[in-house]
């Protein structure tokens, strides 16, 4: 595949992941992928390396995401502030 292929393709990916995530819906999903991710805690688990590992690749995928999305940080502050209100660890 030609190189111009390749980044024609990258970006159309790109612009799939913004399209997704700026919709009511797929804000809705990311701030339940930040809760479920370890996103807003430490990823280790003292003598558990492997649920260590499990937790920062959960992690990864939320970070990866707010790096295509071009999350600025005063725009992730306050998705953490909307997460943090939607009460999800009380139930």
């Amino acid at each position: 595949m030609d190189e111009k292929k390749v980044l024609r393709k990258q970006i159309d990916l790109l612009n799939c992941y913004k399209r997704v995530f700026e919709t009511d819906d797929g804000k809705k999903v990311l701030n339940d992928l930040i809760k479920k991710s370890c996103f807003l805690m430490s990823t280790h688990v003292p003598g558990d390396p492997y649920s260590s590992a499990n937790n920062e690749g959960k992690r990864e995928i939320v970070l990866y995401i707010l790096k295509v999305l071009e999350t600025k940080p005063e725009m992730l502050r306050e998705r953490i502030e909307q997460v943090k209100e939607e009460d999800y660890y009380a139930d």
